[in-house]
């Protein structure tokens, strides 16, 4: 779930990793303005897919699936984007085994909004899936309550980094201090 409370003219990293071990390589979410209309993208090396026009300080349910054959984006449920994916998954040896949530993988291009559970999957969901995502956990690799930190909750020890953030009620208005 994101929150934006400004979409910028150069790319704002909402999710963003370069894990030179990982499958795919080089991956991230973001939000900016392309062509006057403020759009999440989500990419996997120099491919990408955007959402349609969304509005800044409204929930977002974003999504981002990876298989061997494609990459889809969903926004609150509903496909927005699709591509084939070529294979050609850009990775870097300056990568590190850290997630980055709410920054680049530099430590910069800061995202301004709210976070909330960030969940990461090792497997391809489905559209059934994504609709009842909160009750399908089976290739859950990694669950980020963004309760303050970037804890890792599935089990799995995948902590994140989480930089320039602050603990705000969730998207229930429930406190995350």
């Amino acid at each position: 779930w994101v929150k934006v409370d400004t979409f910028p003219a150069s790319v704002s990293a909402i999710y963003a990793v370069d894990n030179p071990n990982l499958k795919y390589g080089m991956t991230g979410i973001s939000a900016y303005i392309d062509s006057g209309k403020s759009k999440i993208t989500c990419g996997l090396g120099g491919n990408t897919l955007n959402s349609k026009e969304l509005k800044k300080s409204t929930w977002y349910h974003v999504v981002f699936v990876i298989s061997s054959s494609s990459l889809k984006e969903y926004i609150n449920g509903q496909l927005t984007d699709s591509i084939y994916n070529n294979g050609k998954n850009a990775t870097s040896s300056s990568g590190d085994a850290y997630a980055r949530l709410g920054s680049s993988r530099r430590s910069t291009n800061f995202f301004k909004g709210i976070i909330d559970d960030v969940k990461i999957f090792d497997c391809a969901i489905n559209a059934a899936q994504i609709k009842a995502l909160y009750n399908n956990q089976s290739c859950l690799t990694a669950w980020y309550k963004m309760d303050g930190n970037g804890s890792d909750s599935s089990g799995n020890k995948r902590n994140a980094v989480v930089y320039g953030t602050t603990a705000v009620n969730d998207r229930n208005n429930k406190s995350k201090s």
